[in-house]
């Protein structure tokens, strides 16, 4: 479950941050974050 929701929000940061990678990883890794802390 957790690995589909790292997957999801994977996929969801990277349709909205595409010209940008440098943000994307930023906003990759706050998602990872967020889905350890939960």
């Amino acid at each position: 479950k957790s690995l589909k929701n790292i997957n999801y929000m994977y996929n969801v940061g990277r349709l909205k941050i595409t010209n940008n990678e440098e943000e994307f990883v930023k906003a990759f890794t706050l998602c990872l974050l967020l889905c350890i802390l939960k």
